[in-house]
This record gives structure tokens, C-alpha cells and sequence, in this order.
């Protein structure tokens, strides 16, 4: 089962399916993932115990997006930890709100019924025709009337119809997704949940990969996704320096507690603290 889980945050994760295909889909590969191998009938089944698919495979592919009133925003903005849904600056009414969520949702169900339309299918409306779309797009597999997780599943980009702006997009988040974890290791050193907080550091490749027990080449490539999530400061190009090489790796408290919502642990640090 281990493995299914792993094979589930390759294909659906990683390679970055989660961003194309509809959220409904989670409910199938999960079970996928949890089962390893499954019959149509066998995922009808399971799909029917949830109250958001209980017509399992007949279930419709959309769920309609979520109609806010203005107090429904308002309570999200007072419990949201970090910068509020909405700016003081630019408070949206619900009636905005709204109308951006089904637009959003309308441009969604758009680009899947292109996307199905280039795999020779015809608009997917229910689950059973999601089946069919993860099938034709090679995320499942089909043998034996049984559907598993496909460990050699294409790019979205392999086997959809994407502009070259969308692809550049898709790559460079898989390349920062992959040195998220390191980087979120580098970030630990900085103690943003702690009292001692940690302005700045001064190091060097080989310093990081030795306290982390990392691949230096790792370690370069996490110190750039810090740097371009725009919260850290690095001076010179990790990428270039040589292992040895000094030098400083600051963050800006206030960015950093601004965009990450979810490492907040306290209050930012104050500028006389």
C-alpha cells in the first residue's frame, strides 16, 4: 500500500495532474492508491459511501462552487491566520465573489471538455466519464477489468494540448516542487517558530549539505526556490558558488509571514525586536 500512496504523489502531486483534472477525480485515485487495483464496479461501490458521490460513478464530474453572503466573507477574513481573502484596501462584495468562482468554474469545465475533445472523447459529465478520460490520458490503467495508477504516467503536457507559456509554467513548478522539501529544511535553520528567530545566516554550500545531511547539488537547487518565492535574500548565485564559497542568506519576516500562511507559528518579528 505504501507504494500505491508513493505512485499517487508521483502521478497526481508531482507530476502535476492535480492541476488539470477535476478535484472529483482525488476520490477515485485516492481509492486507487489505497486498494492498488479495482473494478469499475468495485469503485462504484466505494464512491456511493460518500455523501459528495452518491450516485458513484453516475455522480457528476462538477460540483457547482460554494454561493458566499457578505457574513460568510467576513467570518473567513477574521479566522484566515496571515493576510486576510480580502485587502482593506479592495473589500469584494459577495456578489464578485461569487461570479468570480463560476467563472473560474465555467473556464474550468471549458478547457477539461477541450482537453477530452483532443483525447477523442465527448464532454465528460459524470464520474464514470472521468474513468474513461484518465484512462485515454494514461493516469490509470485498464487490465483484466481492473484499474490501477499508471507507474509510467505521461506529463500533462505529453498528452494535452497546452501553450508553450503553460508548459514553461508546468516545469518550472515541478522543479521547485521537487526541492520543496530541502528547502523547507533551510528555512527550519531560520527558527520562524521559535523566540531565537534567525535574521540571517552566513554559510556555504558544503556547510548546509553537511547540517542536513544533503546532496550539495540539493542544496543549491533549494536555496534558489527559496530565493524565488521572494521571501529570502541570497547574495550571489548558489548555483555558480563554489562549495566553499561565504555567503549570506537573509529573510524578510514580514514577506515571509505575508505568503506563508501555512509555517506561521507566531506573530512576525517586529523590526526593534
Amino acid at each position: 500500500m505504501k507504494a500505491t500512496w508513493a505512485l499517487f504523489n508521483l502521478v497526481y502531486v508531482q507530476s502535476g495532474w492535480q492541476r488539470f483534472l477535476p478535484s472529483s477525480a482525488i476520490a477515485i485515485l485516492s481509492f486507487l492508491a489505497a486498494k492498488g487495483t479495482a473494478t469499475s464496479a468495485e469503485i462504484d461501490e466505494e464512491l456511493r459511501d460518500s455523501p459528495y458521490t452518491a450516485d458513484g460513478l453516475t455522480s457528476e464530474v462538477w460540483e457547482p462552487p460554494l454561493e458566499y453572503t457578505q457574513e460568510e466573507l467576513r467570518q473567513l477574513d477574521e479566522h484566515s491566520e496571515g493576510t486576510p481573502l480580502q485587502g482593506e484596501s479592495s473589500v469584494l462584495s459577495a456578489e464578485v465573489v461569487n461570479a468570480q468562482a463560476r467563472a473560474t468554474w465555467t473556464r474550468q469545465i471549458a478547457e477539461f471538455a477541450d482537453f477530452s475533445s483532443h483525447l477523442g472523447l465527448a464532454t465528460p459529465h459524470t464520474l464514470a466519464d472521468l474513468l474513461d478520460f484518465m484512462a485515454a490520458a494514461r493516469v490509470i490503467v485498464l487490465a483484466n477489468s481492473q484499474y490501477s495508477i499508471n507507474p509510467l504516467a505521461p506529463l500533462p503536457e505529453e498528452v494535452l494540448p497546452l501553450s508553450e507559456s503553460r508548459r514553461e509554467t508546468e516545469a518550472q513548478l515541478r522543479w521547485g516542487h521537487l526541492h520543496q522539501e530541502m528547502s523547507q529544511q533551510i528555512l527550519a535553520l531560520f527558527k520562524p517558530q521559535q523566540p531565537d528567530y534567525v535574521n540571517s545566516l552566513s554559510t556555504t554550500i558544503n556547510e548546509l549539505a553537511q547540517s542536513l545531511l544533503a546532496d550539495p547539488q540539493s542544496i543549491r537547487e533549494a536555496l534558489v526556490v527559496l530565493a524565488e518565492e521572494g521571501d529570502f535574500t541570497i547574495t550571489g548565485d548558489p548555483l555558480r558558488a563554489s562549495a566553499d564559497e561565504l555567503f549570506p542568506v537573509g529573510v524578510d519576516w514580514e514577506a515571509f509571514y505575508a505568503s506563508r500562511l501555512s509555517v506561521r507559528f507566531t506573530d512576525p518579528p517586529g523590526e526593534d525586536e
